[in-house]
């Protein structure tokens, strides 16, 4: 796991050392262990190295191929790539060294961009090819390891994390308004923009050409494959054992490292999954587990089962606490998160690597699993999913009501309502399916946010990425199109983004079994009602996973009630430290830039602390992005929100 830099100037200017150094220094926190440069011509590559798989520093990056020709930056691990070195050498391209990045190299120089194909793992990487004058950068097929960047008229410019492309002076550092949008109603950046206007992000599963003179290709190699409708008993007894191997074989390769591994454990079904699942193929190894707790919080605290789990399978149990004091850390962690974000998790899941950080240098999470098995309750409502009639009628008033917005101000609430009411309710059916899955009320925002913002917020809207996958994919399942959308956005704008910041915030590698692509494309192929069953006491999600792991655990802990890994905000959005957030929010560069309403927000403040209204999460989006463009204002320069 390692930070990457890089330019290629267009022009033939050459590449800066100073450039390139400020860049990785900036993400220095991604690899500690060593940093590393290559310069020639217009061309530059940095890097920042956490060491993992072969820790001698021949393994050292940028790492330059045998023959000279190929030079590359690699972020990630490839787990398979023992078995790839093997099969290189037997066809003349033996490795100098042990480690996953020289096996991309030979891959490369063996197949080109088709060694993807080949690769088991997590991966942002970049080849600078000199024969033929070209970079080729891919990001894995499932999105968890980040790749950004910025095409510009004479240069572009890349790198693991949004604040390295922006020290490098090549940024306008211009807020984009759709990324806004965005922010505001998902609680997070959807892809493919950032929250700059001119840095964007690689999608998960392609890959980029970009060739000295400018030119500038961007491929899909890889997409989950289509469902399976086949549900008849003998099928479901074998994809439950089909499940266990295919879990198995995943956990056995993620746990191939030269250092000590450890996990994460909430006590829910996917980490306890995964430690089992680690016991299983280490009966003897030492195993740290770490978890948060949330004392006097039965509704979050899930500290009896991870113990239990601990105790189960003979781990090392490691526990740590976190209470509002978190705003003590908020600046720092605003820094690392790169973009505005507000989904709560993210404080806890600082604190719990910083935790693991002080034992080891890797761990497993169970992320994934509820995003490819049906974990959440959200996915047995279908509630929006209207009648094509009704629809009709409320797109009619919609678009009425659109029409008209221009007119009314920002303090016409019976308007508002109308506006953000038919909105909710109309468009397709992805459009009203996003809306379900939306955590901010644009009608809230309609109060608190500058009149043309909330305007451009509504028109977004429309356009909005969950939608879009939604509708994409070719099926009348229902329960299908939401895997497939949140899959494609929410997994990796939300679960994969805060892992890989807050984790490298503290130098610690995670690592997600469940997402292995092999586990994807068989969850993928499963149909829904191995996913979601219906029984006489309710829908039962994830049941083929929760079948799976009968062998390894109990009962009782299987198939309790499903919790979530989050933090009680609600109950701290009271008393002292909804004035600590106001106090930070009105008295900050948003109200002073005009962005927000200052009359909004005490407003908003007001309904929250005297009504049973519930503004967490707008107030969770104002003080998100105060305190991101407080941060990046001090360290990286001035931000602009036309």
């Amino acid at each position: 796991m390692c930070g990457i830099a890089g330019i290629l100037n267009f022009d033939g200017t050459p590449a800066d050392q100073g450039v390139i150094t400020a860049m990785t220094d900036a993400i220095a926190h991604r690899g500690p262990d060593s940093a590393g440069h290559w310069l020639k011509g217009s061309v530059a590559l940095g890097h920042r190295r956490l060491s993992i798989i072969d820790l001698s520093r021949e393994a050292d990056q940028p790492m330059i191929s045998a023959d000279g020709r190929v030079i590359i930056v690699f972020n990630g691990e490839i787990y398979n790539y023992k078995e790839l070195a093997r099969d290189l050498e037997a066809k003349g391209l033996p490795c100098r060294t042990h480690s996953d990045t020289e096996v991309i190299i030979n891959l490369y120089r063996l197949y080109g961009v088709d060694c993807l194909k080949y690769l088991r793992g997590m991966f942002a990487f970049a080849i600078w090819d000199r024969d033929r004058n070209c970079l080729f950068a891919a990001r894995d097929r499932v999105g968890i390891k980040p790749f950004y960047y910025l095409l510009a008229a004479k240069a572009f410019v890349f790198a693991s994390e949004i604040k390295a492309v922006a020290v490098s002076g090549y940024s306008a550092l211009n807020v984009d308004l759709n990324a806004l949008a965005g922010f505001i109603r998902f609680l997070v950046v959807p892809q493919p923009d950032s929250i700059f206007t001119d840095i964007k992000k690689l999608a998960p599963g392609h890959y980029l050409l970009v060739t000295a003179d400018g030119s500038v290709s961007e491929q899909a190699y890889w997409a989950p494959p289509a469902p399976s409708i086949d549900t008849n008993a003998q099928e479901e007894l074998n994809q439950i054992a089909a499940l266990d191997d295919v879990l198995n074989d995943s956990v056995r390769f993620h746990m191939v490292a030269d250092v000590p591994v450890g996990a994460f454990l909430s006590g829910g079904l996917d980490s306890s999954s995964i430690v089992s699942l680690m016991r299983q193929q280490a009966p003897g190894q030492q195993i740290d587990a770490f978890s948060m707790t949330f004392p006097g919080q039965a509704d979050y605290d899930e500290d009896r089962y991870a113990r239990e789990v601990a105790r189960l399978k003979d781990l090392n149990y490691h526990a740590d606490t976190i209470d509002e004091n978190f705003m003590d850390d908020l600046e720092r962690m605003a820094w690392h998160l790169d973009e505005p974000f507000a989904i709560s998790s993210a404080y806890a899941t600082f604190y719990l690597a910083q935790n693991a950080a002080r034992k080891t240098k890797v761990v497993l999470t169970g992320d994934g699993g509820d995003e490819l098995f049906a974990g959440y309750q959200g996915y047995t409502n279908n509630d929006y999913l209207r009648h094509p009639m009704t629809n009709g009628l409320f797109s009619a008033g919609y678009l009425v009501m659109g029409a008209l917005s221009t007119m009314a101000g920002n303090n016409n609430t019976v308007f508002n309502k109308l506006l953000t009411g038919f909105g909710r309710r109309s468009g397709s059916e992805g459009l009203r399916y996003s809306e379900q899955v939306a955590q901010s009320s644009l009608l809230a925002a309609s109060g608190v946010f500058r009149r043309d913002i909330f305007l451009h917020c509504l028109k977004a809207w429309e356009n909005n990425l969950m939608a879009h996958y939604y509708d994409q994919l070719s099926s009348n399942d229902n329960l299908q199109k939401k895997l497939y959308a949140e899959f494609k956005t929410r997994l990796v704008d939300e679960m994969l983004m805060k892992v890989d910041r807050m984790t490298m915030a503290h130098s610690l590698e995670a690592r997600v079994p469940l997402l292995d692509h092999q586990v994807v494309e068989f969850a993928f192929r499963l149909p829904s009602a191995m996913k979601l069953r219906n029984s006489a006491q309710g829908p039962v999600t994830k049941y083929i996973l929760k079948k799976s792991m009968e062998k390894y655990l109990p009962h009782e802990l299987i198939y309790r009630r499903k919790q979530g890994f989050d933090i009680p905000v609600k109950d701290w959005f009271k008393g002292e430290f909804l004035q600590l957030v106001g106090d930070k929010v009105l008295n900050g560069s948003l109200c002073k830039l005009g962005v927000i309403d200052k009359g909004g927000v005490e407003k908003l403040m007001h309904l929250q602390s005297a009504t049973h209204h519930n503004y967490n999460s707008l107030l969770s989006v104002l003080l998100a992005f105060e305190s991101w463009l407080d941060v990046y204002k001090k360290r990286v320069g001035n931000v602009t929100i036309n």
